[in-house]
């Protein structure tokens, strides 16, 4: 993460009051030296990079917040430049946790036990956007147990069974003049059936909600 402005601060707050009040350090650089901050956090946004220098940009390379609270403290992240706010990540932390940032590696929240957590939610503003490489391409979720939702669905693991299966065109439909009515039921049931399927998936996921 770089500030390249003058204008550019890194900044953390609370969502609400804790006690006692979560201690942060940071630690970043620019080409006349190594520079860290500490301090603890409020209700009011704390400045946690300052801004650099002009012609000397800021590397941030080590941020550490840790709850020593007895109750979950949710801390929001943001690059401020000048009157403009960017939201860089909401973290719920549990007493005992550290939400930590490593240049290079990224924000992660590790527990008490010292093991980075897999799921936090974060925020991003509005117009921002995820870019995505065009080589191997992205995975959202890397097997099928699991679990994911959409729109605030409750996540679940891939949706499978028998009647997601392709229907096959039926032999009997050859373009006669007549065809028997009891192909036609069946052919329009596993239609049905399909369609279905793929209906109590998609609302399950969230994807859809399946009704008006």
């Amino acid at each position: 993460m770089f500030l390249s402005s003058t204008t550019q601060t890194l900044t953390a707050v609370l969502g609400g009051a804790a006690s006692p009040a979560p201690a942060w350090t940071t630690s970043f650089h620019s080409d006349n030296g190594q520079f860290s901050l500490n301090g603890t956090l409020g209700a009011t946004a704390s400045t946690i990079v300052t801004a650099p220098v002009s012609g000397r940009p800021y590397t941030v390379d080590f941020v550490n917040i840790y709850n020593a609270d007895d109750a979950s403290a949710t801390v929001t992240v943001s690059l401020v430049d000048g009157a403009s706010t960017r939201g860089l990540g909401v973290f719920t932390l549990l007493t005992g946790e550290t939400l930590t940032y490593v240049n290079g590696r990224g924000w992660s929240v590790i527990d008490g036990n010292g093991r980075s957590k897999a799921s936090q939610s974060v925020s991003l503003a509005d117009g921002e956007n995820l870019a995505l490489g065009t080589s191997t391409g992205t995975k959202i979720g890397t097997g099928t147990s699991q679990k994911l939702g959409f729109w605030n669905a409750t996540p679940i693991v891939q949706p499978v069974g028998a009647a997601q299966a392709a229907v096959s065109a039926s032999t009997d439909f050859t373009g006669g003049d007549t065809v028997d009515k009891a192909t036609v039921l069946a052919a329009v049931q596993a239609v049905e059936t399909l369609a279905n399927a793929l209906r109590t998936a998609l609302v399950n996921a969230g994807v859809i909600k399946g009704a008006a």
